[in-house]
Parts: structure tokens; C-alpha cells; sequence
């Protein structure tokens, strides 16, 4: 009977220490979870802040290119690219190429002067260029008397630039239309005030071409 209640005893302890070591492994695995899951979130937090910053800096990219984007089509406003003043050029002592082809549909260099204009508006055509530097200039004003008026220079003069053999010509045109109550009626001197190409100066033509406005 002391065998058999011994060996229970035993078997118990035996139990009881078995149950023991389990509880410990159990608690030794679940810090290890724990830093598992920790280690996880710590990841998926640093992951989420590394799309944002990439994100920021990719916006950032994004305004910078934008910007010269901005300034360029600010330089190639109607504004920025206008004609100075006459007034506020000053006159050259060199010479450059100029000339009025026609003043009405009548030709300058042909036809016999002065041209009686009684038509409502003043029509002239023509080609200059900047000579002392090669290439096209930056306007023309037309002057009738003592008035200046803007023309719309820029209109292709292929067969000059390719006698001249300088593509830098091609665009030396120019047309001005005048309403003619602009200018009051009497005989009038018609010349060229040629402006250089960097808008500093200014080249006047001595040819001139005489009108009368009736």
C-alpha cells in the first residue's frame, strides 16, 4: 500500500513539473509574438511615411518643372515682345536696307510721284532689315510728316533672303493700312524708321517717297 501511494506521489510531481516546463515555453513564445507583431506595425508605419515623402517630393518635382514652363510663356506675351516707342530709341548714324514697295497698290520705285491718295486708307508695303547685324530687324515705323505709325513686320520675303543667301532675312516684310483721317490733307514726305534688332536704336532712310492726301 506505502508502494502504491509513493508512486502516486511521484506520478503527480512528475505531472506537475511536465505542466510547469509547458507554462514556461508558453510564456517564453509569447514575448516573441508580441515583438513579431511590434516589428510589424514599426514596418508598416515606416512604409507608409516613405510613400508620403516620395509623394511630397515628387509633387515638389512636379511645381519646380512647372515654373520655367510659367516664365516661358510669360516671354512670349504680345506685351513682353511689343515694339518700344519711336521716342525712346535712339537714332543710328549706320545704315541699314529699307525700302516702300508700294503705297496703295501703286509702285514706289515705278510709278510716277507724289501719289494722290483720296482713298479712306493709306496702304504700304515694303521690306527691312537690321543690316549692320545680319538679320532681321525688330520693326518698322512709318513716318508722314512729322507721325510715326507701327507696321506688322514679320511677313516672309523669300526671294530676298535667298539673293541676300542669309535665312535670317526671310521674315523682313512689313504691311501698315492707315485710315486716312489720321492725316490731315496736304503733301507729305513718306520714309522709314527701321528698328535694330535688339530694340536699342533706330535706322532712318533718307529715300523718301512723296504723297498727297486729298
Amino acid at each position: 500500500m506505502k508502494k502504491i501511494l509513493y508512486l502516486s506521489l511521484l506520478i503527480f510531481t512528475l505531472g506537475l513539473f511536465a505542466a510547469g516546463c509547458q507554462n514556461d515555453g508558453t510564456a517564453q513564445k509569447e514575448p516573441s509574438e508580441i515583438r513579431k507583431q511590434h516589428l510589424k506595425k514599426e514596418n508598416r508605419r515606416k512604409a507608409k511615411q516613405n510613400r508620403q515623402g516620395r509623394q511630397k517630393n515628387q509633387q515638389k518635382a512636379k511645381r519646380k518643372k512647372a515654373k520655367p514652363q510659367k516664365k516661358l510663356k510669360e516671354q512670349n506675351t504680345p506685351q513682353s515682345a511689343a515694339l518700344p516707342p519711336i521716342s525712346q530709341l535712339k537714332k543710328s548714324e549706320k545704315n541699314t536696307h529699307a525700302f516702300i514697295k508700294t503705297i496703295n497698290g501703286k509702285n514706289a520705285a515705278k510709278d510716277k510721284q507724289p501719289f494722290r491718295i483720296t482713298e479712306n486708307k493709306i496702304t504700304i508695303k515694303g521690306m527691312a532689315i537690321d543690316k549692320p547685324r545680319k538679320t532681321a530687324a525688330a520693326g518698322v515705323y512709318v513716318k508722314i510728316g512729322d507721325q510715326f505709325f507701327k507696321t506688322d513686320y514679320g511677313q516672309p520675303q523669300r526671294a530676298y533672303s535667298e539673293r541676300a543667301k542669309n535665312p535670317k532675312y526671310l521674315k523682313s516684310g512689313f504691311t501698315v493700312v492707315i485710315p486716312k483721317n489720321k492725316i490731315k490733307n496736304g503733301d507729305y514726305d513718306v520714309s522709314l524708321c527701321v528698328v535694330s534688332s535688339d530694340k536699342k536704336n533706330y535706322y532712318e532712310m533718307a529715300k523718301k517717297v512723296k504723297v498727297k492726301i486729298r
